[in-house]
Formats: structure tokens, sequence, C-alpha cells
């Protein structure tokens, strides 16, 4: 079974998470069949990517949906020799971050 995670770039993040963000990640996760999404936005974290799970609430069950939107945090600009540099291996932090390990994305090539 492949993952499926959605992952919608932001670029600032505004001391909160705006609705409409919220509810274009829903609508991504019914579009591309997908149960997992997150809202990545650039920051200055320890270890270059920071990971905030969250559910979406199906109100008019109350109860939690099957579906999750959670905040992702990178640190896309490193310093290296005294200077700012576009960080290359984020790609391979997000999908660390999410637990999309090498295996998973080998199986699906073939």
């Amino acid at each position: 079974m492949i993952k499926k995670v959605v992952i919608d770039t932001k670029w600032k993040f505004q001391s909160k998470v705006s609705l409409e963000d919220l509810r274009q990640v829903y609508a991504y996760l019914h579009y591309f069949e997908s149960n997992e999404g997150y809202l990545l936005y650039p920051d200055q974290v320890k270890d270059a990517v920071r990971k905030e799970d969250g559910d979406f609430q199906n109100i008019s069950k109350d109860k939690l949906s099957d579906l999750s939107c959670g905040l992702m945090f990178a640190d896309l600009i490193i310093v290296q020799e005294n200077k700012k540099v576009l960080n290359r291996e984020i790609g391979e932090a997000i999908l660390k971050a999410i637990q999309l390990d090498s295996a998973e994305k080998s199986s699906r090539k073939s």
C-alpha cells in the first residue's frame, strides 16, 4: 500500500493558521484520496523539520474525522562556511518527518 501525504507549502507563517488554508488541505485530501496532510511553513528549527500533528473534527457526528492536518516548519536556509545557503537536504528531512522511508520510496518506483 502506498502512503499518500498531501503537503501544502506556504511562504510565511502569520501567528496562526488560516481557516482558508485548512479548507484547502481538506479539499486536497479528498481530491488526492489521502487521509494525511500538512501545511508546511518556512521557519528556523533545531532539527531541519518540526512536525505537529492535528485532526479534523467531523462536526455533524461530533467526533474526530479520519482525516488529519498537521503543521510542519522547515529550516530552508542553513549556514555553511559563514554563508547562508539553501538546505538541499530539506526533502529528505521532510520525508523522514512524515515517516516515508527509502524502502517505501523504492517500492513506489517499481
